[in-house]
């Protein structure tokens, strides 16, 4: 199975993928699990001091990163708080220029002729994608530069782009896998032959997708 990474092209303006108050959502889903992830990995007594000194800092900057309550009432529209107890995390939206263009980037996997060329690698040959994807790094970087002098506070480099990695690399997989169950959910509906081979490659998928989430989360 070929793994070459995606070629991302220059994308024009007009390029939409989802709609910014789903990829708010979705992308602070991410950091609502990321958040549990880090929090599991510093309660754990397995833990060494290293990893859990690790987890905190992590911990800190998904606070930094995502919207405080009083942002929340400001910037969010009502349809988005009705659903909010306190408990969602939606990212500040210095980060909506590089989360834009990842979801743009991902979007172009989103296509039948993609998960036909690279199957059950296409998870991994997107997020090999988009990690050489120079531009996103940039937008990344400016948005923390930003977060971090408004907090007035810094983080050791690695921190940040274990986080950035690690984040990225979950809306990557979300995305994929939500799209993915929706096509051949599609494809169940309209050919019951077609359906049997396509669910079994979805939850191959869906698992590659579980355990490398895991493995990244985990190593951290």
């Amino acid at each position: 199975m070929a793994t070459t990474p995606i070629q991302l092209p220059v994308l024009p303006e007009e390029f939409k993928g989802n709609h910014e108050y789903t990829l708010i959502t979705v992308t602070g889903g991410c950091l609502g699990l990321l958040m549990k992830s880090f929090n599991r990995r510093i309660k754990n007594p397995k833990t060494s001091k290293k990893a859990r000194t690790e987890a905190m800092e992590l911990v800190r900057l998904v606070r930094i990163v995502r919207m405080t309550k009083r942002q929340k009432l400001d910037l969010l529209p009502a349809v988005l708080l009705a659903h909010d107890r306190g408990g969602l995390y939606f990212p500040q939206r210095v980060f909506m220029p590089y989360l834009r263009l990842l979801d743009q980037c991902i979007t172009l996997s989103k296509k039948e002729t993609s998960f036909d060329l690279y199957g059950k690698e296409i998870i991994k040959v997107t997020e090999e994608g988009v990690k050489s994807f120079l531009q996103l790094r940039e937008l990344f970087e400016k948005a923390m530069t930003c977060v971090l002098e408004m907090n007035q506070c810094s983080f050791d480099d690695r921190i940040i782009n274990t986080f950035y990695l690690v984040w990225q690399a979950n809306i990557v997989h979300v995305q994929l896998v939500d799209f993915f169950r929706g096509h051949f959910t599609q494809l169940a509906e309209d050919n019951e032959e077609m359906a049997k081979g396509s669910f079994s490659l979805w939850h191959d998928l869906y698992s590659v997708s579980s355990k490398a989430k895991k493995l990244k989360i985990e190593s951290a």
